[in-house]
C-alpha cells in the first residue's frame, strides 16, 4: 500500500469500536495529507491534497448523524450528532 491508503478488516457489521479506529486512521490519513500538501514540490499537487483532505473532512466529520439512543452516540462524542429517533 502507498502512503495515502489505510485498509480496513471488515465482517459485515460497524461497531462502535470499528467507528472510532476508522476515524482514527482517517484523521492520520488527513494529517499525512496535509504533510504532504507542505511539502509539494508542485502548487498543483499540494492544491490537489488539501482538496482531499477537506473532503475527508466533510465526509467523516460534517455528516449530519442521527442515533436511536444516547448510548448509541458514547464512542463518537464528536459526530456531528443531530437528533434521536
Amino acid at each position: 500500500m502507498d502512503a495515502l491508503t489505510i485498509g480496513f478488516d471488515y465482517e459485515g457489521e460497524v461497531t462502535g469500536e470499528d467507528a472510532r479506529e476508522i476515524l482514527d486512521k482517517i484523521r492520520v490519513l488527513h494529517q499525512r495529507a496535509m504533510n504532504a500538501a507542505n511539502t509539494a514540490r508542485s502548487a498543483d499537487r499540494a492544491e490537489s491534497l488539501r482538496m482531499f483532505a477537506v473532503s475527508l473532512e466533510k465526509a467523516f466529520y460534517e455528516t449530519p448523524l442521527v442515533s436511536i439512543s444516547n448510548s448509541q452516540r458514547r464512542p463518537l462524542p464528536e459526530a456531528n450528532w443531530q437528533a434521536i429517533v
